[in-house]
């Protein structure tokens, strides 16, 4: 099933980025996470890697085009994988995650929360770990 690989997006003020070199061609066999195309920014030069298993089938944007950040790139042949839409759907008892803090209680009149997330005036990271 092919795939189309999009430009990433690298960062909250990068809005584009122009492809430098491709180091794999049409019909290479490509592993996940292996080096595909080099990209150039107005902050950084970088390799992206691809995000699955397959062969390049076609390259979109040629070296030296200078395209939007999430723009498609590439089209790869996977291996028999799931769509992407399917690939999304994940069944509800697989997409729980653990709580970052668990329910148990802590000490009396003490939040469990990391500091960032109190609003109390009160709190002892606003008056320097006394009590309010």
């Amino acid at each position: 099933m092919a795939q189309t690989i999009e430009l990433p997006h690298v960062g909250e003020s990068v809005v584009e980025g122009t492809i430098g070199k491709w180091l794999k061609k049409p019909g290479d066999r490509i592993e996940r996470y292996e080096p595909l195309v080099e990209v150039v920014t107005d902050k950084v030069t970088m390799e992206v890697p691809s995000p699955v298993d397959g062969s390049l089938l076609k390259i979109l944007a040629e070296e030296g085009q200078t395209i939007p950040m999430g723009a498609p790139i590439a089209e790869v042949e996977t291996e028999g994988g799931p769509a992407p839409a399917e690939a999304a759907e994940v069944p509800p008892a697989a997409a729980e995650v653990p709580a970052a803090f668990p329910a148990t209680p802590g000490p009396p009149g003490r939040s469990r929360l990391p500091c960032s997330f109190r609003s109390s005036a009160a709190s002892p990271c606003r008056t320097g770990g006394r009590p309010g």
